[in-house]
């Protein structure tokens, strides 16, 4: 039987694959196996990667319900970075679904964490999701500050993992309000990323969003033919090796349906 830990680090290189469903087993057993050995922490740890899971499977219920579950063990334990990653994570889940207040009370208590932390990485997280929170509700002068706010200390040291989120929710949210050139160098900025860290083969899902993201820019920028290109010969293979699941919620996230329809009126 492998240990507790070697199951989450099976079920962390499956989930960020875009095979969220079959991470869920392997975080369940590590969590099980850590609160057998009295480690809470980690058990708790696992218990928000359920919750994760479950959310990039379009099992929004049990999401919601494992990630509350690690909410309130991280709050008892008195994890506050991990309490406010949580509340961030449950934001991101109802954006998803167009629940925007919600998604804007707890990307808000996420960031009064951060900040009184002096978390610059969290922060800039944080505010880039609120930018692309607003530029989806239409208010843009919001957005447009949250976007200001989110690039103003990129030159910090960033994990590579925070610099691709933060460029790749830039860029959706610069997108939603028709900044073209902004949008792409934010883009060219998290493929440079991924592709230097050697992340483009193992992070299928982020790759496959990035592309989304791509997609919409040149279909934005009319270049057909460019996008055509990209949506078949690339997009539609990567996309295929996610799970159903993941593959549902990621066409939410990224508009699918719209590339679709811009390709069949050409």
């Amino acid at each position: 039987m492998p240990s507790p830990s070697q199951l989450k680090n099976t079920a962390d290189l499956l989930l960020a694959a875009g095979r969220g469903d079959k991470a869920i087993k392997p975080y369940r057993q590590a969590h099980d196996l850590f609160l057998e050995n009295g480690d809470v922490l980690s058990a708790t740890k696992c218990q928000y990667m359920l919750g994760v899971s479950y959310v990039s499977e379009g099992r929004q219920k049990e999401g919601l319900k494992n990630l509350n579950i690690a909410l309130q063990a991280q709050e008892k334990q008195g994890l506050a970075t991990d309490t406010a990653i949580t509340l961030r994570s449950l934001g991101e889940a109802h954006m998803l679904y167009k629940k925007y207040f919600e998604s804007y009370r707890l990307f808000n208590e996420s960031l009064d964490i951060f900040l009184g932390d002096n978390d610059y990485q969290e922060t800039a997280l944080t505010k880039a999701k609120l930018a692309r929170l607003y530029s989806l509700t239409g208010e843009e002068s919001i957005a447009q500050a949250y976007l200001k706010e989110s690039g103003q200390d990129l030159n910090s040291p960033f994990s590579d993992s925070h610099l691709v989120a933060i460029h790749s929710d830039r860029a959706a949210a610069q997108l939603e309000l028709d900044q073209l050139t902004e949008a792409s160098k934010s883009i060219d900025m998290t493929k440079q990323i991924l592709e230097e860290s050697g992340q483009s083969q193992s992070h299928l899902r982020r790759f496959t969003q990035v592309m989304g993201l791509e997609l919409h820019l040149l279909c934005a920028k009319k270049s057909w033919l460019e996008a055509w290109r990209l949506y078949q010969l690339r997009f539609v293979e990567v996309h295929q090796l996610l799970s159903p699941g993941c593959r549902a919620v990621l066409n939410l996230e990224i508009d699918t349906s719209s590339l679709v329809k811009n390709f069949s009126y050409r």
